[in-house]
């Protein structure tokens, strides 16, 4: 008897831990993928030497046009040859896709943010960014969001808060 209430007391003790556990490398995950995302815009368009964008998805072929909630959706990276800038034009290469952000309760990101274009030198298509793409994957407890910052110079970075 003595046994199993010390197994239910550290049984208890344990799952919390290990739930939080669990939820931290689901975010740790999704970051890191988003991260990928942003490194490949990055290193494409200065091996192609064009302009390559990473959106928030609106669908499989098409970037969000308006809205901050991103929960839905995902992201695209691809060759953005800049006839309507931005958007994913009939003829441009989509590179890499993300159809849904896994486990997330809420990806909040700024309109600054929708869509993140790299020129030949690898820098920002406009060097001023506001903000970062916040996940979230319990909204009863923000200790676990993560939110990924993009320098100026177009180097994104992980921040447990705010930028």
């Amino acid at each position: 008897m003595v046994a199993v209430a010390v197994l239910a007391i550290l049984s208890a003790i344990a799952i919390p831990s290990m739930t939080r556990m669990i939820t931290s490398a689901r975010v740790s995950g999704t970051v890191n993928e988003y991260i990928a995302g942003v490194n490949l815009a990055r290193a494409e368009a200065v091996s192609r030497g064009v302009r390559v964008t990473i959106c928030a998805a609106a669908s499989t072929t098409s970037c969000r046009t308006s809205g901050t909630d991103w929960t839905v959706g995902g992201w695209i990276v691809f060759v953005d040859d800049g006839l309507n800038p931005g958007q994913i034009d009939a003829g441009e290469e989509i590179l890499r896709q993300r159809a849904d952000w896994t486990g997330m309760a809420a990806v909040i990101g700024p309109a600054s943010l929708r869509r993140v274009s790299y020129v030949s030198n690898g820098r920002l298509e406009t060097g001023i960014m506001v903000g970062g793409v916040t996940f979230t994957p319990d909204l009863n407890d923000l200790t676990t969001q993560r939110t990924v910052c993009i320098d100026r110079s177009g180097r994104p970075r992980i921040d447990e808060l705010t930028c």
